[in-house]
């Protein structure tokens, strides 16, 4: 593992969550927590700053943005916008947010300089320069299958970077789709990132899992 990860206690200091109170800034302003409670699903975006590294992967997000300057960060599963607001936390980057749902066009009440909100499979997307893309973060629909085809897809491009997968624990076809990897080019980073599934099933593990493609 090339890159030096970060600890709990960086992620849950206290000088770096005041850093992230803009997301509760954004989330409040654009109403996203009312939204997502019309649609049961309120506790996705409550808090997203304020809960602790290892309960949701926000904290994590916007350290890891912090390990390169100039560069395009793909978020893959918009829905209610927190990963990318996270994403975008060092604004010398550019986030690109996707979604097929049109239930995540509520995040576009959410004006950033540095996200750009889009309804459509990043695979069709042309104008990304896939030269500038450092990371991608996959929070998609579980299936292990999906996820497996954008590893094609990315492997199809040549594309070299640092990636994370949310709820690599939270089925079988994940764990399996996980265990695909080498060890020697990913780290379980569970207990700094998503850790439980909600408020609800708090012994339910989600997982984050963090992949390195060829870092030179």
């Amino acid at each position: 593992m090339k890159t030096t990860l970060p600890t709990l206690e960086q992620l849950n200091d206290e000088s770096f969550v005041k850093e992230l109170e803009y997301m509760r800034t954004h989330l409040t302003e654009a109403g996203i927590n009312e939204e997502a409670a019309k649609h049961g699903d309120g506790d996705v975006v409550s808090d997203s700053c304020d809960n602790p590294a290892g309960t949701v992967p926000y904290r994590l997000y916007a350290h890891l943005s912090t390990l390169f300057d100039d560069g395009v960060i793909l978020d893959i599963g918009t829905l209610y916008g927190s990963s990318a607001l996270a994403l975008s936390y060092n604004t010398k980057n550019h986030v690109k947010s996707y979604d097929l749902s049109e239930k995540s066009k509520i995040a576009q009440k959410m004006k950033r300089d540095n996200i750009d909100w889009n309804i459509m499979d990043f695979r069709k997307d042309e104008s990304i320069e896939w030269d500038k893309v450092k990371m991608i973060v996959i929070d998609t629909d579980h299936t292990g299958d999906q996820e497996a085809e954008f590893m094609k897809f990315l492997i199809a491009k040549d594309w070299k970077g640092i990636m994370c997968f949310d709820d690599i624990h939270l089925n079988r076809a994940m764990i399996d789709f996980w265990e695909c990897f080498e060890d020697d080019i990913k780290a379980d980073l569970t207990e700094l990132g998503h850790g439980v599934f909600n408020a609800q099933s708090p012994d339910k593990t989600c997982g984050t899992g963090f992949v390195e493609l060829d870092l030179e």
